[in-house]
């Protein structure tokens, strides 16, 4: 069952980006190159906040705020609408400064630090 949550995990992102294409043709190179740009962007940043909502790990294992605030900020960044966007952008990026400053961990030790011992 471990190995069925993770994949699921994993492959989440590769069925909610065809649903986001829908929204934002831009995605698929249609439109003005900046909105080409912005569209790419915050998909991409999206995408990235929603891998960290799914693992559960960023400088260390997150508690359920960050993460609830992670999905918040990743279905922001990818609705169609700017503002929208700007705010998806605005939540990512603080809860990101918040838990690189004082992770929402119960384990602050570092992966690396692990292997490393």
């Amino acid at each position: 069952m471990k190995i069925a949550n993770q994949s699921l995990r994993l492959g989440l992102v590769a069925f909610v980006i065809p649903m986001v294409f829908m929204y934002q043709p831009a995605l698929l190179m249609q439109g003005a190159w900046y909105e080409i740009v912005l569209s790419l962007g915050f998909a991409a940043f999206g995408i990235y906040l929603v891998g960290i909502c799914l693992e559960g790990w960023y400088n260390g294992h997150l508690s359920w705020l960050p993460r609830t605030l992670f999905l918040i900020a990743s279905v922001c960044l990818l609705f169609p609408q700017l503002w929208i966007h700007l705010v998806g952008a605005v939540l990512g990026i603080t809860t990101l400064l918040v838990c690189r400053k004082s992770p929402f961990s119960s384990n602050k030790t570092s992966v690396v630090k692990k292997m490393s011992n």
